[in-house]
């Protein structure tokens, strides 16, 4: 690999420009050719690619008093109108808690 990348170092700066566009589109060509030798191994396998296991959706922990359809994971920043309703309301936010 270093022979590959002295060769390249020694080219002038405009072999260098002419060669990049020639060098991208053979890496291109090889990945794309690696990627569709690996998802028709996978489908010898009797998978489909991109098929497997999801992550599992974040589980409601709180819910509005005002509108149910609104719900936090509490994940992530708090909801402004999670904010809101607790200003609003005066309560805290155990008071939105689900279950």
């Amino acid at each position: 690999m270093s022979k590959i990348i002295s060769d390249f170092k020694a080219l002038n700066l405009q072999q260098q420009h002419e060669a990049y566009p020639q060098i991208t589109a053979a890496y291109n060509a090889a990945k794309e050719a690696r990627r569709q030798e690996l998802e028709a191994e996978i489908r010898g396998l009797g998978f489909k690619p991109g098929e497997g296991k999801r992550p599992p959706s974040a589980t409601v922990k709180y819910r509005s008093l005002r509108d149910p359809s609104k719900s936090w994971a509490g994940r992530g920043a708090e909801p402004n109108w999670l904010k809101a309703e607790m200003v609003e309301s005066g309560k805290s936010l155990d008071a939105f808690r689900v279950g």
